[in-house]
């Protein structure tokens, strides 16, 4: 089971006039506590869904609208579906077997130009050298990657950061992107010609209000009901 939390409506009171409570906020006009998720993992967030229930909090905007895997393990599928589900999985798994390989064979052979650069000598590199920020100062372990390529860092604990990348690549202009926990994705076009990038990451606005729940059932659960229908 997957789930997916939408915020329809959400709410424009603010949260720090609210009353704390242990797990969030009181909120005196809707008479409910507001839960904080904003620090919580993936898997807390899938503890609360499977409980069921309404459910009114704060929320990053990367944990909205996004799969979220249940915490629980599938029940009422009967051993005969197992064994149905598996018998067609290994009848069709040798040819998919096969354009694996096809498609491994494929890829290798587009990226292997590029599995030398670490050798090259550093006349044919460019160092791109910056520094990640917010509003509040230095951001450390801000995690900076160049996209389509295999070249990626983090920023030390100033927020400081440098990556050294081959000429040919940058001839590309590939993109350079930035992205540290509750803060908007950076992207920047870099090429050989790149400075001292100053970089200063937007902070995500934190949604708040009661949750609608999208739940979405596996291949094993969707035939379990179309069976259970049957017996109906």
């Amino acid at each position: 089971m997957r789930y997916e939390i939408k915020i329809p409506k959400p709410c424009s009171e603010n949260w720090n006039e609210m009353t704390p409570t242990q797990k969030g906020m009181y909120c005196s006009s809707c008479n409910k506590e507001v839960l904080d998720f904003t620090r919580k993992s993936e898997s807390y967030l899938a503890n609360i869904l499977d409980k069921g229930g309404s459910v009114c909090g704060e929320f990053r905007k990367e944990q909205l609208n996004v799969d979220i895997i249940s915490n629980t393990k599938n029940k009422g599928i009967n051993s005969g579906i197992w064994f149905g589900v598996s018998a067609f999985i290994m009848s069709i798994s040798s040819p998919v077997f096969s354009q694996n390989k096809n498609i491994e064979k494929t890829t290798e052979q587009s990226f292997g130009e590029y599995k030398g650069f670490s050798k090259l000598v550093m006349s044919d590199s460019v160092q791109i050298k910056g520094i990640v920020s917010d509003s509040y100062g230095a951001l450390p372990g801000a995690y900076i990657q160049l996209e389509g390529y295999e070249y990626n860092t983090r920023a030390n604990f100033d927020g400081e950061f440098s990556m050294t990348i081959h000429k040919k690549v940058l001839s590309n202009k590939p993109i350079l992107s930035v992205s540290y926990i509750g803060h908007e994705i950076f992207k920047i076009v870099v090429d050989k010609e790149i400075g001292f990038l100053k970089i200063e990451m937007l902070e995500n606005v934190d949604l708040m209000g009661e949750i609608v729940v999208i739940e979405k059932k596996n291949i094993f659960e969707k035939i379990a009901c179309l069976f259970k229908r049957k017996k109906k």
